[in-house]
């Protein structure tokens, strides 16, 4: 697995490859969004962990072990260098309004609980 920044990584998200996680059953904070995952192969020098991939605008959770990224909407970019990696999948359900609504959520959530300074760079369709 590569270590790799974000602006190094942008032009590799699509058609990478989503190892999805259960944050409910891992009783991780979810900061309203149930499908979360992990990109396979490129590490995030902040943490030295998995790059973290978010699945807005889905009203169900996704079962699947492992997903492809088909667009990228955008990222929450977080003053520590953890950013959130906002993208869709090729699924049917994805909804766009629901996605807005989703990320909204998940960034108030994001910014209360973890207490950090946060920004969107958003991409959408």
């Amino acid at each position: 697995m590569v270590m790799t920044t974000f602006h190094d990584l942008l032009p590799k998200i699509v058609g990478s490859v989503i190892l999805m996680e259960d944050r409910v059953k891992k009783g991780y904070n979810t900061y309203g969004i149930v499908n979360q995952g992990e990109l396979k192969s490129y590490r995030n020098p902040y943490d030295g962990d998995l790059w973290d991939i978010v699945i807005p605008g889905y009203d169900v959770k996704i079962r699947s072990k492992t997903l492809t990224v088909d667009f990228f909407i955008g990222a929450l970019l977080v003053e520590d260098g953890n950013h959130k990696i906002f993208v869709t999948i090729d699924r049917a359900g994805f909804d766009e309004k629901r996605a807005t609504e989703d990320m909204e959520l998940y960034a108030l959530n994001y910014r209360s609980t973890n207490k950090l300074h946060c920004v969107w760079d958003l991409h959408m369709k």
